[in-house]
């Protein structure tokens, strides 16, 4: 009732208003921006003179110019940012993304986040999130140099205090010649990984698909092993290493999981004797 009230004051007062542009500004400032914050609000037009564009993708791959989306607060301080995120997705908590210049963010279908940035994305970087990723809550660290990158496949399942970051933030230096040893590295999760609670991913992380990784395991570039036959890996350890190969996962608990299975061979089994 109080909404609906205000609503209807805040209408009212911008009848006051003589000129449209502003009348509108008023209403999206005070209706759209405080009452409907839990809603995605759709712009016909995208009409940021910098190029700066959030864009939402409809169920039938449709894109719309979005003005705000639910939890999400994005700041463009440059030009050619390009926020790209599927209606069907959820950010779960207030979030702030500062974007620099050429910034490019995506994220898929169905995810379920709780994102963090620490400061300003950096020019050129990248964060690409697959479909139907879920986050506990993981802290991206992309504000160092520019064109940091990290990919993250397709049912991937994130813990909580996961904190990813493809670059050192200070430079090592060759002694002798002066060389910078430690340049930042891309981030590369390969669909459907479960990683643990506390997790670190550093500079040339590439996790292979259907692997788990150990809560406190610090993730580095020698850490990933090559498996060719789409099976997984467990990876524990600081840094963290292979310690089986061969695995997979299922999102349902051991109980649920073996249930499920026992109904179907029985289904299987049924359908063999007739």
């Amino acid at each position: 009732m109080k909404k609906r009230l205000k609503k209807s004051v805040i209408q009212l007062l911008s009848c006051l208003i003589p000129l449209k542009s502003l009348r509108k500004k008023f209403r999206d400032r005070f209706i759209h921006g405080k009452m409907n914050n839990n809603k995605i609000v759709i712009s016909d037009v995208n009409k940021n003179e910098n190029n700066n564009k959030i864009i939402v993708i409809d169920g039938q791959g449709n894109k719309k110019f979005c003005e705000s989306f639910p939890n999400l607060d994005v700041k463009f301080l440059g030009s050619n940012n390009y926020i790209e995120i599927s209606e069907s997705a959820k950010i779960l908590s207030k979030t702030q993304i500062i974007c620099t210049d050429n910034v490019y963010v995506k994220v898929g279908e169905l995810c379920k986040l709780h994102l963090k940035f620490y400061g300003r994305i950096s020019p050129y970087a990248k964060l690409i999130i697959g479909d139907k990723v879920t986050m506990g809550d993981v802290f991206f660290i992309l504000h160092d140099e520019p064109g940091l990158e990290v990919r993250i496949g397709n049912d991937c399942m994130f813990s909580e205090r996961i904190v990813v970051r493809p670059s050192d933030g200070h430079s090592i230096i060759d002694y002798y010649d002066e060389r910078v040893l430690n340049k930042p590295e891309p981030i590369i999760i390969e669909e459907h990984c479960w990683l643990g609670r506390r997790t670190t991913f550093l500079k040339g992380t590439h996790v292979p698909k259907n692997s788990v990784v150990g809560a406190n395991a610090l993730f580095t570039k020698s850490s990933g092993s090559l498996i060719n036959d789409g099976s997984g890996g467990i990876f524990a350890g600081v840094p963290a290493k292979l310690i089986r190969a061969g695995i997979t996962w299922n999102r349902l608990h051991t109980y649920d999981y073996e249930k499920m299975r026992k109904q179907e061979q029985f289904q299987c089994d049924s359908i063999t004797h007739i």
